[in-house]
């Protein structure tokens, strides 16, 4: 249970409640508490369990065996995982793409975090945008055709750096490898210890080259498709700006009319303010 006096105490302090009100809740003393998040004693087995049912977690979760608090939790996480990465994977593996690929369930809750909070949202609200932006009436074949440029770019982009970062050299090479002036001359001394022989250093030096290569081209091959999504980005940020611009102007004469013509009834009509 080594998480568990951490979890219970961050349990807890989000549920605002004292480690007195907590003691009295769960039938224990104070003492009892403060035992438990010092890590000098742990709780039976029914004790856990009345704390897991007050603050609304597993037990897996309290005792550090599980990084989600609920099972509802997990399955949602999990299915979102499996749906996004886990499918991706499966299909790499089965290629020999990747190879000696793990992943924990630490990892599996981290995106299915990011899956709920921020990947989820934008495509709502991408989704949102672009149907507010063409509506029938509107029917502006500009902006219809802008996001649509929009949205393949941004595909293009991740689809290019997704089927790149598959590849275990360069994959390696950009997460681990990235300084490689600190390669080259980790190789370099041990050629220099005469623990490589010329003809490993050549190889190893080549090896290296490779890898740059490889990398400059695909940096040159994300910088170009960068340059044109911004490119249609700003066509549409132009295009918007102008339109806000104008129909403020445009508000602003209809509001002062309405506001003169409002003036003239509380003329003729007697008081302004009524």
């Amino acid at each position: 249970m080594n998480l568990f006096r951490f979890r219970l105490k961050e349990l807890r302090e989000e549920k605002n409640i004292s480690r007195s009100d907590l003691a009295e809740i769960l039938g224990v003393s104070t003492q009892t508490i403060a035992n438990y998040e010092n890590g000098h004693r742990e709780p039976n087995f029914d004790t856990l369990l009345k704390i897991a049912e007050y603050f609304d977690v597993t037990v897996d979760y309290l005792v550090g065996r599980s990084d989600y608090r609920t099972v509802e939790e997990q399955i949602s996480k999990r299915s979102k995982f499996e749906k996004t990465v886990g499918e991706s994977l499966k299909e790499a593996i089965m290629t020999k793409k990747l190879k000696g690929v793990r992943w924990d369930e630490k990892l599996e809750k981290e995106i299915g975090d990011i899956i709920e909070e921020h990947i989820e949202p934008l495509l709502n609200d991408m989704a949102m945008v672009y149907f507010l932006s063409v509506l029938p009436e509107k029917n502006d074949e500009f902006i219809r055709q802008n996001f649509k440029k929009h949205f393949a770019l941004l595909l293009k982009y991740f689809s290019t750096l997704k089927e790149a970062l598959q590849d275990n050299i360069i994959r390696n090479f950009l997460v681990d490898d990235y300084y490689v002036k600190d390669k080259i001359e980790n190789v370099s001394l041990l050629a220099l210890e005469n623990s490589l022989i010329n003809q490993d250093f050549v190889k190893q030096i080549e090896m290296v080259k490779q890898k740059v290569e490889v990398a400059e081209g695909l940096i040159d091959s994300l910088e170009t498709m960068e340059f044109d999504f911004l490119k249609v980005f700003m066509e549409l940020i132009r295009f918007f700006s102008y339109n806000i611009a104008c129909n403020s102007l445009e508000l602003k004469s209809i509001y002062y009319r309405i506001l003169k013509e409002y003036n003239k009834e509380g003329d003729s009509g007697g008081s302004k303010n009524a």
